[in-house]
């Protein structure tokens, strides 16, 4: 399943360059397996390194989603790819997206939002009304990434005995960043209300693309259509029946199938701030 998908979007995302960040490390590998590592995927690379997956960083780096967001800037900037920059984010990394599209609207060509990190009006979970029970997601002894997959998934997918263990055993020794992590999301909760957030997303000019699992236990399906309601150009939320938290690990040809039509049809659009012809409406 996952090589399928994986020549899909070889051939499919030529036309463009993407972004993507992840909340949950062990998704990292499902990505890797989705998304060819070439130029297309360079982004994903750096918002990875900073946040997931066995990149050392030193103990005193800025995880905060305002920093972050600026060194993707950085990078993007660096090797001159800044110009219709097709961006995408999952969960925290949502945040990271939708804060470098309201940021630079200008260069964004399209966004990608899945289960998308926010501050919501219609967010009900536990997680979302207080951040720091995200902690309870962090898998820091043996067995917890069983526990951890039966709370972010509807039905956790199969692995090898030995392969489980040995992604267990990774995650462990990430605990202690992935709570740094965390306490960012705490740190955005304070920093932000649901009106300012809401501010922040309307300077959003993307087209964008919002999926979400519905039954999704960490970020309510509900709040789709909230942020659908944000967004200037935004379409009809993709809702996967029998998907939770993770649609990347549960249901990676679903969201091919959405996003490769959705990311086509995009490069072909003009950007309204670039166009005062185009109405921003």
């Amino acid at each position: 399943m996952m090589m399928r998908s994986k020549s899909i979007l070889k051939q499919s995302l030529k036309a463009g360059l993407f972004a993507l960040a992840l909340s949950f490390p062990f998704a990292s590998h499902a990505v890797e397996n989705t998304i060819i590592k070439d130029k297309v995927s360079l982004q994903s690379y750096l918002l990875q390194e900073r946040v997931n997956g066995d990149t050392k960083v030193p103990d005193d780096f800025d995880l905060s989603m305002p920093n972050v967001t600026e060194r993707l800037r950085r990078f993007v900037e660096a090797v001159h790819i800044q110009d219709k920059l097709n961006v995408a984010g999952h969960s925290i990394g949502g945040s990271i997206a939708t804060l470098y599209a309201a940021q630079y609207p200008f260069d964004t060509q399209s966004l990608f939002l899945l289960n998308s990190a926010g501050i919501y009006k219609n967010a009900n979970t536990n997680y979302a009304k207080d951040p720091q029970y995200l902690k309870h997601l962090i898998v820091s002894k043996p067995g917890d990434l069983d526990d951890v997959m039966q709370r972010v998934m509807q039905t956790p997918i199969k692995m090898p005995y030995y392969l489980k263990r040995a992604q267990e055993k990774q995650l462990i020794t990430q605990a202690e960043k992935n709570s740094k992590v965390i306490d960012q999301l705490v740190t955005l909760n304070r920093i932000y209300t649901t009106d300012s957030f809401a501010r922040v997303t309307r300077n959003i000019e993307a087209p964008t693309l919002i999926l979400w699992g519905k039954q999704d236990k960490i970020i309510n399906v509900e709040v789709a259509n909230e942020l659908k309601s944000l967004l200037k150009r935004a379409e009809a939320p993709v809702i996967l029946n029998n998907v939770g938290h993770m649609p990347l690990l549960e249901a990676e040809q679903a969201v091919a199938q959405h996003y490769l039509p959705f990311l086509a049809k995009t490069q072909k659009l003009k950007n309204p701030l670039a166009d005062k012809l185009i109405p921003l409406n």
